[in-house]
């Protein structure tokens, strides 16, 4: 026994604890920490008291697993929204067309420089062939299909002619005046 066990010991007897239970506090296969019970007087714990203890002892490791697990859903939570914010910085940035497809090819973002007519907004939930008017057949049947467990990028150019002049490459627009 050593010497910080018989101090306590010694401190538990001088307040009159005459029996101690310490339970695990396990949930989902991890042990998160221990819960502690005490008496004193003469009584001393029972099968009926150990029970009761691991019952205590199940939803308490429960209660601060799921506090745990809480924890990590609010922070994973908030790194989602970080990236979005900074995915539509990036998207508003751009000086390129940007879009970005769910499952059914139907625009989930996409940003100004891409789009041909009115603005972004009212793009998404349109499927690609009303969104982008100007992607060649080929193109639209290289995409992925809806049960593509790693969908690919698929790139195609636009032809200039098709975008307004303000949205043209500069060499198509003419040379500079010097």
């Amino acid at each position: 026994e050593n010497n910080a066990t018989s101090e306590q010991g010694k401190l538990l007897r001088r307040v009159g604890v005459t029996s101690e239970m310490i339970m695990p506090l396990t949930a989902r296969g991890r042990t998160v920490g221990t819960i502690t019970f005490r008496h004193s007087g003469n009584r001393r714990f029972g099968q009926h008291d150990v029970q009761l203890a691991e019952e205590l002892a199940v939803r308490a490791a429960l209660a601060v697993d799921n506090a745990r697990l809480f924890h990590q859903a609010q922070e994973a939570f908030l790194r989602r929204e970080e990236s979005l914010a900074l995915l539509g910085t990036i998207l508003s940035s751009a000086p390129i067309g940007i879009a970005f497809f769910d499952r059914n090819m139907t625009v989930a973002r996409i940003n100004d420089a891409l789009v041909l007519g009115p603005e972004a907004a009212s793009a998404v939930g349109a499927r690609i062939e009303s969104a982008l008017p100007f992607p060649p057949r080929a193109t639209l049947e290289r995409l992925p299909c809806r049960r593509a467990t790693r969908p690919r990028p698929v790139a195609f150019e636009v032809p200039a002619a098709a975008l307004p002049e303000e949205r043209r490459p500069w060499p198509d627009r003419g040379s500079p005046a010097l």
